[in-house]
């Protein structure tokens, strides 16, 4: 098995029962979101603001089919012209919700790869997905709307530990605090606010994003004879 970091490997081993070796050489998938400018990205889904905000919260086990927490027009709306939302909802609602269309947001949740949208995006806002970790390998500022937190923890999913000890960013209820904290993020104060975090964080999480997990990956299966060699 794969990990990202030690405390993937960690979990995924008391998660998952492994037994089996265990690789922590990083995630191949967030090579692109280290080293790609997003400018591909950009072009094929036509956005042409030049800021860019990525929204793509986790499920809930019991609203698979119902909208997510946090309106994407009405962030758009309250972001102004600068700005296009996109709107990443989670495979498991794929098919179970009506796509979201409005000014200056796109729904890209049937978009092939999650990682060309956090390479092209300027902030994440996120709730408790796992995208978190992918995102912070690039060191942009991100945004926790966690407006259903304390449901969240006792009656749908929990918690490995408390995010707002650890979060290096913001923890907001609303849109307009979702909106406000996604146009300052990128202030000098706003930056020096969360460094220190960041830093741990990325740390702890990404140590081995650094563009070069597919080289390790190849290199180890090379080394095991289990990839033919030209």
């Amino acid at each position: 098995m794969l990990a990202q970091n030690d405390f993937a490997a960690r979990a995924l081993r008391r998660s998952y029962a492994v037994v089996r070796p265990m690789w922590t050489l990083g995630y191949p998938r967030n090579d692109v979101v280290v080293t790609s400018s997003g400018e591909e990205a950009r072009t094929s889904l036509g956005v042409v603001t030049p800021r860019v905000v990525l929204y793509a919260p986790t499920w809930r086990d019991d609203a698979l089919d119902q909208p997510d927490p946090l309106d994407p027009t009405a962030l758009a709306e309250r972001l102004g012209p600068d700005w296009t939302v996109l709107v990443r909802g989670h495979a498991r609602t794929l098919g179970l919700r009506a796509e979201v269309a409005a000014d200056r947001v796109l729904d890209v949740t049937a978009h092939p790869d999650v990682s060309d949208l956090l390479a092209l995006a300027d902030v994440l806002v996120t709730d408790y997905s796992s995208v978190m970790f992918d995102f912070s390998a690039t060191g942009r500022p991100m945004v926790f709307h966690v407006a259903d937190a304390e449901r969240y923890e006792a009656e749908v999913r929990g918690f490995a530990w408390d995010l707002g000890e650890r979060a290096p960013g913001p923890l907001v209820r609303t849109t307009d605090e979702v909106a406000d904290a996604v146009a300052r993020a990128d202030e000098p104060d706003e930056r020096a606010r969360w460094a220190a975090r960041y830093a741990r964080w990325r740390a702890d999480f990404n140590p081995l994003d650094d563009g070069h997990a597919s080289e390790r990956v190849v290199a180890r299966l090379l080394a095991l004879g289990a990839l033919p060699r030209r």
